[in-house]
């Protein structure tokens, strides 16, 4: 049992230990910037962490740049400033947005509006237009990333988000994508749950299709809307839609390959 013990103290012993970083203190605010692209400030999380402060301040610091850019820690640092109490930092020269996300990947992901707006204020055009188009229609992120990849298979949509997270998200045709949101809004009239996954993919595939004409669609659905209920899954949504198309049509459409 002793030699066991003598055996583990001698491997603590074996380590190296040294001073990484040298941490600061400061009062005076003025000093940090913003990181331009870094996501906007969550003001409960501030609060709370203000009403934390207030109580206790616990000595851990904010991580900046060689320009003092905050990367990480800028709810902590709004927070400090926010009671006038001292800022505790720490400099790592050559970080920048790639690394405030990475960094935040280990506790709460950046959501996909989260990065659209980053990649907006850094000045992505094509991400100026997706948010444009999504604020205009209404439709949610999968859904819009696909009309504006030009994209109707939902399979691929795991595809899309990964190039949309890393910047390389590209507008195919914005005026057909405009032109078949507003088809879809005009499902509407007739059924509720235009704007559900399943039923956009649906769309997607109808508008491909040569022989497809949505004002005779629409016109089938005006008075079949009964028929059209909500589907756990696109090819049902294709199998009602093309049952409704088809009806009493002399040229009917197949929607499935």
């Amino acid at each position: 049992m002793e030699t066991m013990k003598k055996n583990k103290a001698i491997k603590r012993n074996t380590g190296t230990t040294s001073v990484a970083n040298t941490v600061y203190k400061t009062t005076e605010y003025d000093l940090f910037t913003r990181l331009l692209g870094n996501r906007d400030l969550r003001n409960y999380h501030v609060t709370n962490l203000k009403k934390s402060h207030s109580e206790k301040q616990i000595e851990i610091p904010i991580t900046v740049n060689e320009l003092y850019q905050v990367i990480d820690g800028q709810h902590r640092f709004e927070a400090c400033k926010g009671l006038g109490l001292p800022v505790y930092y720490i400099v790592i020269p050559g970080l920048g947005l790639e690394d405030v996300q990475r960094l935040n990947s280990d506790s709460k992901n950046w959501s996909l509006t989260e990065r659209c707006e980053s990649f907006c204020t850094r000045g992505f055009k094509e991400y100026v237009k997706y948010r444009e188009f999504r604020k205009e229609f209404g439709f949610n992120d999968n859904e819009t990333i696909a009309m504006l990849e030009g994209v109707s298979n939902k399979n691929m949509t795991r595809n899309l988000w990964g190039r949309f997270k890393k910047g390389k998200f590209k507008v195919k045709d914005l005026e057909s994508s405009v032109e078949n949101a507003k088809k879809i809004i005009e499902v509407g009239k007739y059924y509720d749950g235009n704007k559900r996954r399943c039923f956009v993919f649906a769309m997607l595939v109808c508008f491909e299709q040569k022989g497809y004409k949505h004002d005779v669609f629409l016109k089938k659905l005006s008075k079949q809307s009964a028929r059209l209920t909500d589907q756990v899954h696109e090819e049902d949504y294709l199998r009602i839609i093309q049952k409704i198309y088809n009806f009493r049509n002399i040229k009917p459409i197949s929607l499935f390959f």
